[in-house]
């Protein structure tokens, strides 16, 4: 959560927008300070140690200072005298100096809270630092699955610093006829596939510094229900470890059930240590056939290698099962260029057809076995940090309405709506009534008619489920749906992150459970029945406790 952006429109968030770098470096002094992260590679050129030392000498003023206005004051006074006689560092200061406004208070509120290391967070942004993704010569790494529009495609996204090929080669193993010696034997069928490569290291800017190259490719002509060993690479010499996943299964009369893991607000930090290693150990056991995250990935915040950081820690569950996102505040820096550069949902490169074709939003579909499911994935973000499903007119609104309008009606699906901020919740955050209100307005008459039984969030820091739900009250306070149900809304924005978990105040009658632990959410679906229960796995507990479960039955 925490606004992490301005919060004003008009010439003046035009203005904002093209001096928000500088402005970030106004505004660091109230946020942590700290050497590289571990692992990071560090840039000794001279362009960013002198940076750096600025940065440095200009952050000792800041504290001095309390209010917007006088760190504006003192930076001009700073340089006028201070770097008089050094250009360099009276341009760097002066950069930041000639920012003339005067800040909103809502823009702290999110920035105080940047996990970046200081100076070089601040001369990255600046563009006077280089921050490289991954060692010279390594091998692919952050490696993350996407399903497609198609059933039998699997999308495959990886990072590596240089490299202007993509090649993903997969296997699936067969069981063939008793050899000669009466022996069962396997035979493999190698594929090799081209994919796309983006690399952000010719042009850093905007992006902070990073250097690295980032690869999608589309692994095609998969069978159900059948597992594949695949590799990423140059189609050379330079591939990573090989990693499994198994396809689901085809569409049929056979009882089946599908499993997910639910989790928002989940970053590279430590605190979300347990919540991985729980889900690491679900996908291990094959307990898991998707994760959904509804934004606040990584929690980067605009310092691109912890994006890098974040993609390395989850690569145990997203290189074995598809890693399904939408975008939260916290992706927002630079029009969130690293979210949509670094995901390849349906409808995006490759991934089939619909929606935004950039990752913001899209719909994605299961039908195996006897069971339907139909996601809707939207973008619940706006470029000023609010809530709001048409920031650029009505157009995804427009196209949730066509999506709904054509979901089947004959053995209809479940239909599960997922993005990042709240429609209700009850936490004390005021997400819970500006942007909730905007949202219910926009789009709870939809979700209504349109048959959507679940809705899925994030950004307020805790968990909540309500009862079914139209108009701002339940409308029955239990799950059997025989006959139809409004939309349950469950808040799952618990995951794990710097900024903490939020309490609750008076709870309304329509709240049916909530509580603020870390943890994450299971979602088992059946042809019937919705089974959710929600996990409490805190940072310095051993593994997951179950907190809350109910049951979603319908005809």
């Amino acid at each position: 959560v925490g606004r992490v952006g301005p919060p004003w429109g008009g010439e003046l968030h035009r203005m904002a927008w093209s001096t928000l770098p500088l402005l970030v470096v106004v505004l660091l002094w109230l946020g942590p300070t700290g050497v590289a992260p571990f692992g990071i590679a560090v840039d000794t050129t001279n362009g960013c140690t002198e940076c750096q030392s600025v940065v440095a000498e200009l952050e000792t003023e800041w504290t001095n200072a309390t209010t917007v206005q006088e760190i504006l004051d003192s930076l001009e006074s700073q340089c006028k005298q201070k770097y008089r006689l050094q250009p360099f560092k009276q341009e760097l200061c002066d950069k930041v100096a000639e920012v003339w406004v005067t800040i909103p208070p809502g823009v702290f509120s999110g920035l105080e809270s940047l996990d970046w290391p200081i100076p070089l967070g601040v001369c990255a942004t600046l563009g006077q630092c280089a921050t490289p993704c991954c060692e010279v010569g390594g091998a692919p790494e952050q490696i993350h699955l996407a399903l497609s529009t198609e059933p039998s495609h699997m999308g495959v996204s990886w990072t590596t610093l240089n490299g202007n090929t993509s090649v993903v080669e997969y296997t699936v193993v067969e069981q063939s006829l008793s050899n000669d010696a009466g022996e069962t034997e396997k035979t493999t069928r190698t594929v090799r596939t081209n994919g796309t490569v983006a690399q952000w290291w010719l042009d850093p800017w905007p992006r902070a510094g990073w250097q690295g190259s980032l690869h999608h490719a589309v692994m095609v002509d998969l069978s159900p229900s059948t597992s594949y060993s695949y590799r990423v690479g140059d189609g050379d010499d330079l591939w990573s470890d090989f990693a499994t996943f198994t396809t689901l299964p085809e569409a049929s009369s056979a009882e089946t059930t599908l499993r997910f893991a639910v989790i928002a607000d989940m970053s590279f930090e430590s605190v979300s240590d347990n919540v991985v290693a729980s889900l690491t150990s679900l996908v291990n056991d094959g307990k898991i056939d998707a994760v959904i995250h509804s934004g606040d990935v990584s929690y980067a915040d605009g310092f691109m290698q912890h994006w890098d950081t974040f993609f390395n820690k989850i690569e145990p569950i997203a290189s074995r099962v598809p890693y399904m996102v939408t975008p939260g505040n916290h992706e927002f820096w630079y029009n969130f260029s690293a979210y949509k550069a670094r995901f390849n949902m349906p409808g995006s490169d490759g991934m089939g057809e619909g929606g935004s074709g950039d990752s913001m939003f899209y719909k994605w579909a299961i039908n195996a076995g006897s069971t339907a499911i139909s996601f809707l994935a939207c973008d619940s973000e706006s470029m000023i940090d609010t809530a709001n499903f048409a920031q650029f007119g009505s157009g995804q609104l427009d196209w949730m309405q066509t999506e709904l309008a054509n979901v089947p009606t004959d053995s209809r699906p479940w239909v599960v709506a997922h993005f990042h901020r709240p429609v209700y919740c009850s936490n004390n955050h005021q997400a819970c009534e500006e942007g909730a209100t905007v949202l219910q307005r926009q789009a709870e008459e939809m979700f209504v008619d349109g048959g959507v039984d679940l809705v899925l969030g994030g950004h307020v820091h805790s968990y909540e489920r309500t009862y079914p739900m139209k108009g701002g009250n339940s409308t029955q306070h239990h799950y059997n749906c025989d006959g139809g149900c409004a939309p349950t809304y469950i808040v799952q924005g618990a995951s794990g992150n710097r900024e903490g978990n939020d309490g609750f105040g008076d709870t309304p009658e329509w709240s049916a459970n909530h509580n603020s632990s870390v943890g994450f959410g299971l979602m088992a679906v059946n042809r019937t029945a919705l089974t959710w229960r929600f996990f409490a796995a805190p940072e310095e507990a051993d593994g997951a406790t179950l907190v809350d479960e109910f049951h979603m039955t319908r005809g």
